[in-house]
């Protein structure tokens, strides 16, 4: 019994300083990120491992900042290797917040919002182009019911 005392006393703590670590290797990533040709003023910049390729870890991210993302930078997270599912918003210009949720949002609204890209794997330098036709992908997405002849 002792032993097991010791023993889960060692694991917890280490467990508790972080010994051993994840164990991922992440890479890093930059670029340049368009929309139509021009550099996007505004936006977010999600890497989703593709699961459906055996691609498993956390997702990383950046902000894109007039045309340029780089996951090394303020709220950057790097990307494991592999297949993953790219996902970019984009905003003609960043949005303004406010610490108070009542107050309404003077900001104007993306440009689009979860354009996707699949990409087989990662070069430290990557760019992308979001084309014309994506502008408002999936902002106003939603099912408009008409209603039917009886409904009040």
């Amino acid at each position: 019994m002792r032993c097991l005392v010791m023993f889960l006393v060692g694991t917890s703590s280490c467990m508790a300083s972080g010994c051993g670590g994840s164990g991922l290797k992440l890479q890093q990533v930059s670029g340049k990120a368009t929309f139509a040709g021009k550099p996007i003023a505004y936006g977010t910049i999600d890497f989703v491992p593709d699961t459906a390729r055996d691609t498993k870890g956390p997702a990383g991210a950046a902000e894109i900042i007039n045309g340029e993302f780089d996951t090394r930078k303020q709220n950057g997270r790097g990307v494991i290797a592999g297949p993953h599912i790219v996902r970019i918003t984009g905003y003609a210009e960043k949005p303004v917040g406010s610490a108070d949720e009542t107050v309404a949002s003077t900001s104007k609204p993306p440009l689009f919002i979860g354009y996707t890209v699949n990409v087989d794997g990662f070069l430290a330098q990557q760019d992308f182009d979001v084309p014309e036709s994506a502008r408002g992908f999936d902002i106003f997405k939603q099912a408009i019911k008409k209603p039917a002849a009886n409904d009040p």
